[in-house]
């Protein structure tokens, strides 16, 4: 009989723990270490990123990784109740910017096209109809839908619970 596996998975953030979890599924016997650079839970990708999940934010070179990554959140959403259990929730994504600052030729998220952001892949939907009274003046531009974005309670999400 073969020796199950031994495992270490760098990172315990949402790819980490969500790597460890299907490994588990897959692999039942294995043994998996999950290790992180900090003492504390979410000071790193995970938590700065508050959860936020997309589908097609990603250079060309990761473009199929983000997008399976996306689909697997989402079905386990639906398979283990995501929305009550870790708050997954389909989003969308705006992007912002003062009316006064920015000139009327500009995006709002042209900064982003300089490649110091993913978002830079993000396709522009329609802008919104209408802006929430505490945003104005602001000039707003979705440039996500609920269909490629959506976030999680990273603390509910990743945080261990009892089997039943």
């Amino acid at each position: 009989m073969a020796t199950p596996p031994s495992v270490v998975i760098c990172g315990g953030g949402i790819v980490g723990l969500s790597t460890a979890f299907y490994l588990s599924a897959l692999e039942p016997a294995a043994t998996i270490h999950v290790l992180d650079t900090s003492p504390t839970l979410f000071a790193c990708a995970s938590g700065r990123a508050a959860g936020f999940l997309a589908s097609d934010w990603f250079p060309s070179s990761t473009a199929s990784l983000g997008a399976l990554s996306f689909r697997l959140h989402a079905s386990l959403a639906r398979a283990h109740a995501g929305r009550a259990t870790w708050g997954y929730a389909p989003s969308l994504a705006y992007s912002l910017a003062s009316a006064s600052a920015v000139p009327s030729s500009a995006r709002g998220e042209d900064w982003l096209f300089d490649h110091s952001s993913r978002a830079r892949m993000a396709r522009a939907p329609a802008p919104p109809a209408r802006l929430p009274a505490w945003l104005a003046p602001a000039r707003a531009e979705t440039i996500s839908s609920a269909e490629s974005t959506a976030q999680v309670q990273v603390p509910r999400a990743t945080t261990p619970r009892a089997r039943r």
